[in-house]
């Protein structure tokens, strides 16, 4: 008989388990993205600009909730404020970023969120006129604050895309 009620309970706690384990991904905010699959000369391809942009100034503002900024269907209802960053343009591979106003991301809170610091350098893959930061796309932090294995990809990346863009 204790071996049936012991049985009995284990099932209860199994299916709490796989309740929470379903539920967490909109309790916890998680990211989930498909990651950029492209290889270098179709990203290169891709993207109307690349850059290297320095970051100048950077604030929070409202959301806007009506806008076509891609975002998973969890995260988005819980987003109120974004990330929106001045920059200088250091140098340029693709493309004409002076019709880019800004950079914007998604607080680090929020787990697609990405840190903007100022005085940091960023390599930018933008389409059209908007450039963002975020785990889920191509442009990201370089060179300061980031682990030496992560500088090295970065000269890797960028000297792929001098010479692409010297073609």
């Amino acid at each position: 008989l204790g071996v049936r009620v012991q049985k009995k309970y284990m099932h209860r706690q199994l299916y709490l388990v796989l309740i929470i384990i379903l539920a967490l991904p909109g309790l916890v905010n998680a990211c989930m993205c498909g990651r950029d699959s492209q290889d270098n000369s179709q990203a290169f391809t891709y993207y109307d600009h690349i850059f290297i942009a320095k970051i100048t100034e950077a604030k929070l503002v409202p959301f806007p909730k009506k806008r076509g900024f891609k975002m998973d269907r969890f995260i988005a209802p819980m987003v109120d404020e974004t990330i929106k960053a001045s920059f200088s343009v250091e140098k340029v591979f693709k493309g004409d970023p002076s019709i880019i106003s800004n950079i914007e991301a998604l607080p680090i809170r929020y787990s697609c969120g990405m840190p903007v610091h100022i005085g940091s350098r960023y390599l930018i893959f933008a389409k059209s006129n908007n450039a963002h930061l975020g785990l889920c796309g191509r442009s990201r932090m370089i060179g300061n604050l980031k682990p030496i294995e992560q500088i090295k990809i970065d000269r890797k990346e960028l000297k792929w895309l001098d010479e692409a863009s010297n073609k």
